[in-house]
C-alpha cells in the first residue's frame, strides 16, 4: 500500500494548496486577491520599479494573467506606471507600499510558523534541494517543448 510520503509531488501540491489558502485569506483581509500578492511583493522588492515583462518572467505567469493582475492593481491605485528612458516601469503607490509592508509581516509570520522546530542547517538544505528540483523540472519541460 502506498502512503502520501511515497509521492513527493503529492506533498508539494498539498503544501502549495495550504500556502495558497493561507495567502488568499490574508490577501482578502487586505482588500486584495491572492494572485496580487506576489506582484505587490516583487514590485516592492524592485525599488525603483519594474517592467511588466520583467515581472511576468520573474513570477513565471503568462502574459494575459499578468496583464489582468496589473490592471486590477492599477485600478485599486496600488501601482502606478512611469515612463523612464523609453521604458514603462511599474512601482507601488503609497497605498501599495503600505500593503507591501503588511504582506512582508504576513510572510515573515508564515515562514516562522512553517520552519518552527527545524534546524537552520536543515532549512538551508531544503532551500538548495528545492531550488535544484525546480531547475531540473524547468530543464525537463524546456527539453520536451
Amino acid at each position: 500500500m502506498y502512503s502520501e510520503g511515497d509521492f513527493p509531488s503529492v506533498q508539494i501540491n498539498r503544501a502549495k494548496m495550504i500556502l495558497k489558502s493561507y495567502f488568499d485569506k490574508k490577501a482578502a483581509e487586505l482588500g486584495i486577491t491572492g494572485p496580487q500578492v506576489p506582484y505587490i511583493a516583487l514590485i516592492a522588492k524592485s525599488g525603483e520599479g519594474i517592467t511588466q515583462i520583467e515581472a511576468t518572467r520573474i513570477l513565471g505567469y503568462d502574459k494575459a494573467n499578468s496583464s489582468r493582475v496589473m490592471s486590477e492593481l492599477e485600478n485599486k491605485q496600488l501601482i502606478e506606471k512611469i515612463t523612464q528612458d523609453k521604458r514603462t516601469l511599474i512601482r507601488l503607490t503609497s497605498d501599495g507600499q503600505e500593503i507591501a509592508g503588511k504582506i512582508r509581516e504576513i510572510t515573515q509570520k508564515w515562514y516562522k510558523t512553517s520552519f518552527e522546530g527545524i534546524d537552520k542547517k536543515d532549512i538551508e538544505v531544503f532551500r538548495r534541494v528545492k531550488k535544484k528540483m525546480l531547475e531540473n523540472c524547468m530543464k525537463a519541460i524546456e527539453e520536451k517543448l
